[in-house]
């Protein structure tokens, strides 16, 4: 009779085990996951290193895009379902510097001069890249769109300006010609005339001079579209008159 008491003792010591386990298991699963987002907030907040160089690599333009966990508010774990639900905030502050030909900082500029909401910002990230050689259809894009959409005259004059200085090819040349067909603002119609006025010769170009010269609601813009079309209908004389100047 003693045995088999015994016997039911350890059976039910065996069952409470397992429920004890059963129980543990899924807290030491959220521990875990607990531990290697605190483990990253450290990481990223106070620069903790990993001494093993296998797993150092070198950052790359998009993750100055990736945000870094700042604080968590709260996890919680439901044991049914396995789920893992992780309220946080983020946070990141990064320090870049380096030339055009860096893409990290061509893809900064093209971020800011798209997104940005800060007029100023976008006006600076603009200017960056005034005078500068580099091979990036991304940012021509970027410059493209602000010349056309920006809500600032002052960004959209200097995007045209900027642009002005690039070897024209064909998207940039459709993109000067909307804008001193549509854009309301008579300086940076001044810009795109200035632009299109020396690619006369090409076959696209004389209508847009001459509605130019026919239609825009700016008297100097009409004249000086004007002149350039008689200087290409006459070269000789205007070759003439610079001689006797």
């Amino acid at each position: 009779m003693k045995q088999e008491e015994q016997a039911q003792i350890r059976e039910a010591q065996k069952g409470n085990i397992l429920v004890f386990e059963s129980l543990m298991k899924p807290l030491s699963q959220l521990a875990t996951a607990a531990a290697i987002l605190i483990l990253g907030i450290l990481i990223g907040r106070f620069g903790l290193t990993i001494n093993d160089d296998s797993l150092i690599t070198e950052p790359s333009s998009q993750d100055f895009f990736n945000p870094a966990v700042s604080d968590i508010d709260f996890i919680q774990y439901d044991p049914n379902s396995g789920n893992i639900a992780v309220q946080y905030k983020i946070v990141q502050a990064v320090s870049l510097q380096g030339k055009i030909d860096d893409p990290a900082i061509r893809k900064i500029l093209v971020h800011t001069i798209r997104a940005e909401e800060h007029p100023g910002k976008r006006l600076k990230a603009v200017k960056a890249v005034a005078g500068k050689r580099f091979s990036d259809r991304e940012l021509e894009d970027a410059l493209i769109f602000a010349m056309e959409n920006d809500s600032i005259s002052g960004v959209r004059l200097k995007a045209a300006q900027v642009l002005g200085g690039f070897p024209i090819n064909q998207s940039i040349k459709n993109a000067f010609i909307r804008v001193l067909l549509h854009d309301s603002n008579s300086a940076i119609r001044m810009e795109a005339l200035e632009v299109l006025e020396e690619l006369v010769e090409d076959g696209d170009i004389t209508p847009i001079l001459q509605g130019a010269s026919r239609d825009d609601e700016n008297e100097y813009i009409r004249l000086k579209a004007s002149k350039k079309l008689e200087r290409r209908e006459n070269p000789f004389l205007y070759r003439k008159e610079e001689k006797w100047n």
